[in-house]
């Protein structure tokens, strides 16, 4: 059992784990809504084009972190996403994603990937609250 300390907090939650590439983002986020904002902390921006489909579902309400170096990906998002902010940075190399309720944190940059990944998803307004802080104080 964990004990909250300076590394984090210890909480119940529902959790769901994935590895081996068995399931990609548009799967995890299948179930938003239009009205649904979306937190992300990304390396990268692979295969742009996957997560344009991901944001036509909520008009790209969403807020990003990813690492300066896909600086021209983020302009291409943003200028077909109006609602969409991103903020780039030169040290970022976390992955997670908060949207309500839920976290998925992994080894999985935001997009599609060929790489072999592994994630967690956790269901949990304790764990959706402490990441979402987490997220804004790098935004």
């Amino acid at each position: 059992m964990f004990r909250t300390d300076n590394g984090g907090f210890a909480c119940k939650a529902n959790i769901k784990v994935s590895a081996g590439g068995a399931s990609l983002w548009g799967t995890k986020l299948s179930q938003i809504k239009e009205s649904d904002k979306i937190l992300i902390c990304t390396y990268s921006l692979p295969h742009i084009e996957y997560a344009e489909k991901i944001f036509m579902k909520n008009n790209g309400n969403a807020e990003i972190v990813c690492h300066e170096k896909f600086k021209g990906k983020a302009d291409a998002l943003m200028a077909k996403f109006p609602n969409l902010k991103i903020r780039l940075r030169n040290d970022v190399h976390a992955k997670f994603v908060v949207i309500n309720d839920t976290v998925w944190c992994g080894s999985e940059n935001f997009g599609k990937s060929t790489w072999i990944e592994s994630c967690v998803g956790i269901k949990s307004k304790e764990v959706a609250e402490y990441f979402t802080t987490a997220f804004y104080l790098i935004f």
